[in-house]
């Protein structure tokens, strides 16, 4: 058999990798010519364990009974006066943030929040963001993220379809908001109710199979679909991406996307 082809285009080895499926491609047409397309052979046997075995030999122990937000805590607990996060000119350490957290944590308790219960997070990109969250899920509770550049219609029915028990949201955004029967609970303006709460991380009750968050895809039918993520799954995601980009505590990562975008879990 002889192949004509771009040595620019394409090495050799490639194209002999391509003849040998070609050829393999006949022989298994030849062996059944009734056969289905669908079965027909096409890579070797070296080739075949490569993709299916040797390439799919990924597996990597993780805490598979943490929750994610006990993995800040860990955090938090090694390394309190670093830095944890900067907006603009507003910075705040592992300490001061997780201790933020902690008391909005034991006040979203109060109001009902816990393990598989929703809380809706209705904010702009800010310090109260990072707080919110981070409250929710040390509360014990799942987050669901609502842009506040999304259509009303759009948050109307993702409110319609969780039923949050709890919405956290900034007092510059209320007048956005579509009618809900969450409990409001403005992270700005009612800072000063978790004033008295204690400032060590408060027991969720939440394990590593309870749900952690709400996402909504923009569905097939152009619908916006809820899909649910428990803590075991963003425990895997968050410790793999720190090894595959060797994430130590001298770099910074910037935070670019909307919070309403999943990164592919």
């Amino acid at each position: 058999m002889v192949l004509d082809y771009n040595i620019g285009l394409f090495e050799t080895s490639t194209i002999t990798r391509m003849l040998g499926h070609f050829e393999r491609l006949l022989q298994g047409i030849l062996a059944d010519p009734s056969g289905s397309i669908s079965t027909l052979p096409l890579l070797s046997e070296i080739e075949r364990r490569q993709i299916l075995v040797e390439w799919n030999d990924t597996a990597v122990d993780y805490p598979r009974d943490h929750c994610v937000h006990q993995l800040f805590e860990i955090q938090a607990e090694a390394q309190p006066e670093a830095e944890a996060i900067v907006f603009r000119d507003q910075r705040l350490t592992y300490r001061e943030l997780n201790e933020r957290a902690n008391q909005w944590a034991r006040h979203l308790q109060m109001l009902g929040l816990g393990p598989e219960v929703v809380a809706a997070l209705y904010v702009e990109r800010s310090l109260e963001m990072a707080v919110g969250l981070l409250a929710i899920l040390k509360a014990g509770g799942a987050y669901l993220p609502l842009e506040p550049g999304y259509p009303r219609e759009r948050l109307a029915l993702m409110l319609e379809e969780t039923h949050p028990s709890v919405l956290l949201t900034q007092e510059r955004l209320n007048q956005g908001l579509p009618r809900t029967s969450a409990k409001i609970v403005r992270l700005d303006r009612d800072a000063p109710l978790t004033g008295l709460q204690q400032v060590d991380n408060p027991r969720s009750g939440a394990t590593s199979e309870n749900l952690a968050y709400v996402i909504f895809t923009s569905g097939s039918d152009g619908a916006p679909k809820g899909v649910l993520m428990p803590h075991q799954a963003l425990v895997n995601h968050s410790l793999a991406v720190g090894r595959t980009y060797r994430l130590d505590p001298n770099d910074r990562v910037l935070q670019f996307a909307s919070l309403s975008f999943d990164r592919g879990r």
